[in-house]
């Protein structure tokens, strides 16, 4: 007989709980209750197996339970400290590293200047800085290995307003 780990998580929206199986993917299920949801997810179990035999495939097994711990995580610290991320052209960003690029930047004087362009640029405590620049100084980037629209798209995604200078006249 085999035995296979179930998770289950009380419902948010209502009464019962759902059930997954980490070693069967896709394997998912749930209950009124937990005896209902344990009976579900056994009944699941089978019918998973059931289809991977019947597709000539090997039943997964489980080499030993899966130890489940809970662990506390300071969410509004991270938070705090900007913890948004997003990825640009497989590079990490976060909002905590844009803002400080832009601070360091502004403290060292290497914020390029907006005057006379067309240019797109980001604001933080009242320093606006060009968004390729940004992108830049956040992830280490060349300017050539993404584009305006990939720096819109990823600085838009971390909370940030992306305003256009216009000075053509």
């Amino acid at each position: 007989m085999l035995r296979y780990t179930v998770l289950l998580r009380k419902n948010e929206d209502g009464p019962g709980y759902g059930v997954m199986v980490p070693e069967l993917p896709g394997c998912f299920t749930q209950g009124d209750d937990l005896d209902e949801a344990l009976t579900h997810a056994k009944d699941a179990i089978e019918g998973y197996l059931e289809t991977i035999v019947d597709a000539g495939e090997e039943i997964p097994l489980e080499p030993e339970p899966f130890i489940v711990a809970s662990i506390a995580v300071d969410v509004l610290e991270y938070q705090a400290q900007g913890g948004r991320q997003t990825i640009i052209r497989g590079h990490t960003i976060s909002s905590s590293k844009i803002r400080t690029a832009i601070s360091e930047g502004a403290q060292e004087g290497r914020i390029p200047d907006l005057g006379g362009k067309r240019e797109y640029y980001i604001e933080v405590d009242k320093i606006a800085a060009p968004i390729r620049w940004v992108i830049t100084e956040a992830t280490g980037m060349g300017t050539s290995d993404f584009n305006s629209t990939d720096a819109q798209r990823a600085l838009k995604k971390l909370g940030f307003i992306v305003k256009k200078l216009d000075s053509r006249s």
